[in-house]
């Protein structure tokens, strides 16, 4: 047992004593470590900017794409309204039945080509709100 100096520290009291000389040192270096961590954290990385882009971008086009589709369906009425409206003319006014037939055959592509963009508008509502869903948006920036 003469290993052991007399009144020398041993033990976590020994260790307390030889950290306690370097404790500015050791405050200034987790401090430095932490501060780094929180900038990391605290500022978005470019894949966060990116992710965000995506969820944007998904965003607008939704918000976009309803409003296409409230002005197509108002278009869809109005033809209808023309329609409704020649259909009785052509049977009261048979010295331009065929004038009235070309304007109604218009008409009904005019209605058909409206119905597709509507068809249209309500895929790209349902693709941007599935891109919206949790993790996708990710997915696809990490695909890149």
């Amino acid at each position: 047992m003469g290993d052991v100096e007399k009144g020398a520290p041993s033990g976590i009291e020994g260790f307390i004593k030889q950290v306690g000389q370097y404790k500015e040192l050791i405050v200034i270096v987790s401090s430095l470590v932490g501060g780094v961590f929180f900038v990391r954290d605290y500022f978005a990385t470019k894949q966060d900017l990116k992710v965000l882009q995506c969820q944007a971008d998904n965003g607008i086009a939704l918000v976009q794409s309803k409003v296409q589709a409230e002005q197509i369906k108002k278009n869809i009425i109005s033809v209808q309204s023309d329609i409704a409206t020649l259909k009785p003319a052509k049977k009261t006014n048979t010295q331009n039945a065929t004038t009235i037939d070309n304007a109604l055959a218009n008409l009904n592509l005019d209605l058909e080509k409206q119905k597709n963009d509507l068809a249209d508008e309500y895929k790209t509502q349902k693709t941007s709100v599935d891109n919206l869903k949790p993790g996708v948006c990710e997915a696809e920036v990490n695909k890149k």
